[in-house]
C-alpha cells in the first residue's frame, strides 16, 4: 500500500468508527464534539475551524450552527497527520513503520479515539507491540501481538466502543 493509499484507508476507517455529525454533540464523557469526533475543547479548535472556513465559530461550538461536509472533512484532514505522528511517538523508535498496515491502523485509531494520554494507558499493549517488532522468532512475534490484543480486550475501552474494538 502506498503512503497515499494508507492515509486514505486510515481516514476511511476512522470516519467509519467515529461517524459524522455536522452539529455539536457531547461525546460519551461529555466533551463537546463535532464532525468525525473532533474535540471542540482542543486547544487548536478555533484555529482549525477557521482554517476549515467556518465563519460562526462560536455558533458551531454552542451547537447553533452546523458545519458543511467540506468543513467537517477539512477539520479531519487537518487533525489526522497530528494523530499519525502522535501514534508513531507512542511506540519505540521505528516500530510504527515496521508494523503491518492493519496494525498501524489500530494504533492510529486508538490514538485518535482515546487521545495520546488514553492510548498511553495501555502500557502492556504498547510494550508487547514493541517486543513483537523486535522478535525474530515468528512464534514469539505472534505471542506478543496476542498479548497486546489481550490488554485491549480486557479494558473498559473495549466494552465502551463496541464494534470499533472488534474491528480493530
Amino acid at each position: 500500500m502506498t503512503p497515499q493509499e494508507w492515509t486514505a484507508e486510515v481516514r476511511r476507517r476512522i470516519a467509519v468508527n467515529e461517524g459524522l455529525r455536522l452539529t455539536m454533540y457531547h461525546d460519551t464523557v461529555g466533551i463537546p464534539t463535532i464532525a468525525y469526533g473532533f474535540n471542540l475543547q482542543n486547544a487548536n479548535a478555533r484555529a482549525i475551524l477557521q482554517k476549515a472556513g467556518v465563519k460562526d465559530i462560536d455558533g458551531v461550538i454552542a451547537g447553533r450552527t452546523a458545519l458543511t461536509q467540506a468543513q467537517a472533512d477539512s477539520t479531519f484532514d487537518q487533525m489526522l497527520p497530528h494523530y499519525v505522528n502522535e501514534a508513531k511517538g507512542t511506540l519505540g523508535p521505528g516500530v510504527f513503520d515496521k508494523l503491518s498496515d492493519a496494525r498501524r491502523f489500530v494504533v492510529v485509531d486508538m490514538t485518535y479515539n482515546l487521545g495520546v494520554a488514553g492510548w498511553m494507558g495501555f502500557p502492556s499493549a504498547r510494550a508487547a507491540i514493541d517486543a513483537a517488532v523486535a522478535a525474530t522468532d515468528p512464534a514469539a512475534k505472534t505471542a506478543q501481538y496476542h498479548k497486546a490484543a489481550d490488554q485491549m480486550k480486557n479494558s473498559a475501552w473495549y466494552t465502551q466502543v463496541g464494534n470499533r474494538a472488534k474491528r480493530n
